[in-house]
């Protein structure tokens, strides 16, 4: 994925089918997970910030069920 400061956000199908497959997950799941991640970075998020992001998101769904 890459994302530019002007909202543009770029995705590789092929990888994100490659990365679905290495992590046991479907395709559109890698999808969501992978424009999820270049929003973060065009809102400025830092890849430390996302995780804590992602561990907190985790939490709340987890919470949900």
């Amino acid at each position: 994925v890459l994302s530019f400061d002007y909202g543009e956000i770029v995705l590789c199908p092929e990888k994100i089918r490659q990365d679905a497959k290495k992590y046991g997950i479907v395709f559109e799941q890698e999808l969501e997970h992978i424009f999820r991640h270049g929003l973060l970075h065009i809102l400025g998020y830092s890849h430390d910030r996302m995780q804590k992001f992602e561990i907190q998101n985790q939490k709340q769904i987890k919470n949900r069920a």
